[in-house]
């Protein structure tokens, strides 16, 4: 089983809006991704744009923290991208080690920083 955490944290503090564990990476990515997109649908406006941090098996693989758009509001339309893109890439982007002379080695981290 591998364990999955998702924390939110905002002004009032760090929160742990959901955990559990699945059988392979893969489902706990998914499940982790699906809480993610549920934290951000179900944050308010009044409330300050929170960080949300996926981990999977103990390891942070994402830290996003929500932004607002032009009238203030939250940008949930950039956030759900970034999350449907991690989902996507984590299980497919090996991270390059220059001490390996760029093999690829880790667990595959999505690289969202383009």
């Amino acid at each position: 089983m591998i364990p999955w955490a998702l924390t939110t944290e905002n002004a009032t503090g760090t929160h742990t809006a959901a955990a559990d564990a699945a059988p392979d990476r893969t489902a706990a990515i998914a499940a982790a991704a699906d809480a993610a997109r549920a934290a951000v649908l179900t944050t308010t406006e009044t409330e300050d744009p929170p960080r949300i941090t996926i981990t999977i098996d103990a390891e942070p693989e994402l830290i996003l923290g929500m932004s607002v758009d032009q009238l203030g509001k939250l940008d949930r339309d950039v956030a759900l991208d970034l999350i449907d893109r991690f989902e996507r890439d984590a299980l497919t982007q090996p991270l390059d080690d220059p001490r390996t002379r760029n093999q690829p080695v880790g667990r595959g981290r999505a690289e969202l920083g383009e």
